[in-house]
């Protein structure tokens, strides 16, 4: 079979070389023959002086090829080892780079583990020292980490709501009063059904009673039936419930409406009271610092600010309530309600 056209132009290039080196051999031997023949004319030192000089340039040639081979060769060899030296420089930054961007990356998670791992120690200790339960706490917070992906949208974000509500009324008893707009529900009632020793109340008796409003008020809604059951579970209990009736409209008459609430308040074991400020000296309170707050064992107040109505006939509007724990307010309605109370007439059993 014959070479290809790649492989038969090595061979090529050797065979010149090799008939290169003899020509050359040849005519150096023929050149010292005819030198050393023509100066001694000795045939015999003429042979082997060309065979010498022959061999000579033989040996020469090899060498010469020899080094040059071996040059080429270097120069490959430095060229590859260059070429790996870049390779490998390139990699090596390719590493070192790789290692920084994982070594911040580590630095990162470890920083973030530390500080999620100092956070919770942190709220730990704070719910440890702190005075609610601690399993209370806990509860919450794994029933609000329960929401996942698959729970509905509308359901997540009325949670989230409930949660930032709660989180703002906290907020705002730690600074001495939360607030909310409208009329309250929640907080009445857990604060009569968490009642320990006292209750103290006002009432003003067209919003409360709703004398002036036909047979509406408080205490024919659903909430102030439930707010009457609580302070009477409280009565049982031992806490004291003291409520004053402000008859603030001077037309009333104290014996329709207000009367059956009277009596109706006195049967579950409130002690009752009821104060005209017509019949009421200057002296001893202002007329126009008459409103309904409730103070829940001495400790904490809770107040409801009605909107002014023009027609009586209509049912009252609960404009904001609020909550406070604040020890100076505190001490002020208690103070205003021993006032109160003091120049309150009794409701007797014919009232």
């Amino acid at each position: 079979m014959e070479p290809s056209a790649t492989e038969r132009t090595p061979i090529k290039q050797r065979v010149s070389i090799v008939a290169r080196k003899v020509i050359v051999t040849v005519v150096v031997g023929v050149f010292g023959y005819m030198l050393t023949e023509n100066a001694l004319n000795d045939g015999p030192l003429a042979v082997m002086a060309s065979v010498f000089l022959g061999g000579v340039a033989f040996v020469t040639q090899f060498l010469v090829d020899t080094e040059r081979k071996l040059d080429g060769l270097q120069r490959s060899l430095e060229h590859e080892i260059a070429a790996l030296r870049r390779d490998n420089a390139e990699h090596l930054e390719a590493l070192r780079e790789a290692h920084s961007n994982h070594q911040r990356k580590l630095d990162g998670h470890i920083r973030r583990t530390f500080r999620q791992i100092s956070e919770a120690t942190e709220l730990h200790a704070l719910v440890s020292d702190s005075p609610l339960p601690a399993q209370a706490v806990s509860d919450w917070v794994r029933a609000a980490v329960q929401v996942s992906k698959e729970t509905p949208e509308l359901t997540s974000q009325v949670i989230q709501s409930e949660i930032r509500r709660g989180l703002t009324f906290m907020r705002e008893l730690h600074n001495g009063a939360g607030s909310y707009d409208g009329e309250d529900r929640d907080w009445l009632l857990n604060l009569a059904k968490l009642a320990e020793n006292s209750i103290k109340a006002t009432s003003l008796a067209t919003v409360d009673s709703g004398t002036g409003a036909g047979d509406g008020g408080l205490w024919q809604t659903d909430l102030g039936m439930r707010y009457l059951d609580y302070q009477e579970q409280a009565i049982r209990r031992g806490v004291t419930v003291q409520r004053i009736f402000i008859i603030d409209i001077p037309q009333l008459n104290p014996r329709g409406p207000l009367a059956d609430v009277l009596q109706r308040q006195r049967a579950r074991g409130v002690e009752v009271r009821v104060l005209n400020p017509l019949s009421m000296h200057r002296a001893e309170v202002n007329a126009n610092a008459l409103y309904d707050f409730i103070v829940f064992d001495d400790q904490v107040t809770y107040e409801t600010i009605s909107a002014s109505r023009a027609d009586l006939g209509s049912a009252p509007y609960i404009r904001s309530t609020r909550v406070g724990v604040d020890p100076t307010r505190t001490a002020e309605h208690l103070k205003h309600f021993e006032t109160l109370w003091k120049i309150a007439t009794e409701v007797s059993d014919q009232f």
